[in-house]
């Protein structure tokens, strides 16, 4: 989705496809399998480039998911603050705050 938005082609029927199914991996959806798990940070993170410059309803249902999951209180963060990841605390916390500070749309200016 994110090539397609750099391409100028996030109008068409490949890009509906794409967001659609990227909801399937909206955080609380049931296709959480290892792989995801493996590339949490990354997908997320284009995740949100993708939906928040599409700027949809799909676009705050999902950044409202992620944001509770990234914020909750229970088993996402280290001690000393950190997220928990499978690569390493630095990455994951890196990858995290990307995540939060999508909806400001700094992303956005990076990539245009």
């Amino acid at each position: 989705m994110s090539a397609l938005q750099q391409s100028g082609l996030d109008k068409g029927e490949a890009f509906a496809k794409g967001r659609k199914y990227l909801l399937t991996f909206k955080p609380g959806a049931k296709a959480h399998a290892i792989e995801v798990a493996m590339h949490y940070s990354y997908g997320h993170y284009y995740a949100a480039q993708a939906l928040v410059r599409a700027g949809s309803k799909e676009r705050q249902e999902w950044y409202t998911a992620i944001r509770d999951e990234l914020l909750r209180p229970n088993g996402t963060h280290n001690e000393d603050g950190s997220w928990k990841g499978v690569l390493s605390p630095h990455y994951d916390t890196a990858m995290a705050l990307l995540i939060l500070q999508a909806p400001n749309s700094h992303l956005q200016s990076m990539n245009r």
